[in-house]
């Protein structure tokens, strides 16, 4: 069952998808859209961060294996760089405790595994505390999800 609060467009957030898999993150990407987020792609740590500075994303829906730089060294350099409330969501294959507590370490919220529970996805986004995209500034088109 969706959220009901979902479909509140004062809710939509500036969410950047960081995956080095094109297919999955425009597909990601485009189900967020549904739901009137502002969502924006990257697909290794380096370009993750590059945008992130730019368009000041409330929410990071991150892969730990990334090209460049990790999605733990991608999340700590971002925790440190970013001002105000930025919420990390970690979608991995990686189950391990050790691999839990590296996420904790690094500043990641919340640990997620593959495959994705939309459902999980899309109540922790509506439950977030991160400012939704009606207070936030403007911001540049780049790197926007393509449009189908």
């Amino acid at each position: 069952m969706i959220p009901a609060a979902i479909g509140d467009p004062s809710l939509a957030f500036r969410i950047l998808v960081i995956g080095d898999d094109r297919d999955t993150a425009e597909t990601t990407a485009r189900f967020l859209e549904t739901f009137g987020h502002d969502v924006r792609i990257a697909l290794d740590g380096h370009e993750a961060i590059e945008i992130a500075r730019r368009q000041r994303p409330g929410h990071l829906l991150l892969d730990l294996a990334l090209p460049g730089l990790d999605g733990y060294q991608v999340a700590a350099r971002l925790r440190q760089e970013l001002a105000g409330p930025l919420v990390i969501i970690v979608v991995t294959g990686y189950g391990r405790e050790e691999d839990r507590q590296l996420s904790r370490q690094s500043g990641i919220d919340h640990h997620l595994l593959k495959p994705i529970d939309l459902t999980a996805l899309l109540s922790l986004l509506s439950s977030s505390t991160a400012s939704p995209v009606s207070s936030m500034p403007a911001r540049s088109q780049d790197h926007a999800a393509p449009n189908v």
